[in-house]
């Protein structure tokens, strides 16, 4: 049995904290006597948790990046006593903000950012259909009403959704008709990027199929915001190799379309168990790119 302390006694402070939120420091001592010392009110431990989130903003910590794990270390208490007093971090940031430690606008647009993380899980998993504001609200660890405060309706909530998590939106960088150098391998880091976010995105994808018949509008902004926009920079790139010289002529629009198509669609299927082939992305990425390159460029 592990020993510590002036007595030689051992210590269970961190799972009566854990427990009951006592710490209570009790102490076994080896002769059989029980000491303790009295426990730590619940307001006192609270005040502590608010300290702790305090001291993490005043040495830099940005409110949106505070963390339940930073605070609960900070505070050199469990996350199950952080959660005691705190059900999520929500109710951590409004606390804050109510003490003035933060902007209350802060809270608030966590809030919302939590909301649309929640809707997306929510929607993913059931379907937009069958979701209903109620589990969104859940799902965010937000009421109802404050659910109702940011989206007044499901309508209002799907299309914010669809402008927030736009598809592929962030790679678009990466297709820029400037590309210059190895176009072989412009055209590898292209195809990797898309793989990579295709799987992290495939709840977004999926959603935003689900939803084209219900809410077209929405549906063609976030493709025109996303894959749209890679599709017309990839085309203008393939347009401008064309002309150097470097790729054979052909329709480049429907060019794009396929190399964006084929990397969305395997990510698709990468991102469930035993539907795609077992592989590294970076090599799917390198066997599109070869093959699309093969493809486009003039042969002598």
């Amino acid at each position: 049995m592990p020993t510590g302390g002036a007595g030689g006694g051992w210590r269970v402070d961190n799972f009566l904290a854990e427990l009951y939120d006592t710490s209570a420091l009790t102490t076994f001592p080896l002769d059989g006597r029980v000491e303790a010392t009295a426990p730590r009110r619940r307001q006192d431990r609270k005040e502590e948790i608010l300290e702790a989130a305090a001291d993490l903003l005043a040495a830099g910590t940005e409110p949106r990046r505070l963390t339940m794990d930073g605070v609960a270390a900070r505070a050199g208490i469990g996350k199950a006593t952080l959660y005691h007093h705190f059900p999520d971090r929500q109710s951590l940031l409004s606390a804050l903000a109510a003490r003035g430690l933060i902007h209350p606008a802060e809270a608030a647009l966590d809030r919302r950012e939590a909301i649309l993380q929640a809707a997306l899980r929510t929607y993913a998993t059931l379907g937009l259909p069958a979701a209903t504001m109620e589990e969104v609200a859940r799902e965010a660890g937000v009421s109802l009403a404050a659910l109702y405060r940011h989206f007044p309706t499901k309508d209002n909530l799907v299309e914010a959704l669809l402008r927030r998590f736009s598809v592929l939106d962030d790679v678009t960088r990466l297709a820029a008709p400037d590309f210059t150098g190895d176009d072989r391998e412009a055209l590898y880091s292209l195809a990797l990027r898309l793989l990579q976010v295709a799987v992290e995105r495939a709840p977004l994808v999926r959603l935003v199929l689900s939803t084209a018949p219900t809410h077209p509008e929405a549906a063609r902004e976030a493709f025109r915001q996303g894959p749209g926009r890679v599709i017309a920079l990839l085309a203008a790139y393939i347009d401008s190799r064309v002309r150097a010289g470097v790729f054979r002529p052909g329709d480049a629009l429907v060019r794009a379309h396929c190399f964006v198509s084929m990397c969305v669609m395997f990510g698709l299927a990468a991102s469930v168990p035993g539907l795609a082939p077992a592989l590294p992305l970076s090599a799917v990425a390198r066997e599109y790119a070869d093959l699309f390159y093969e493809g486009l460029r003039l042969r002598e």
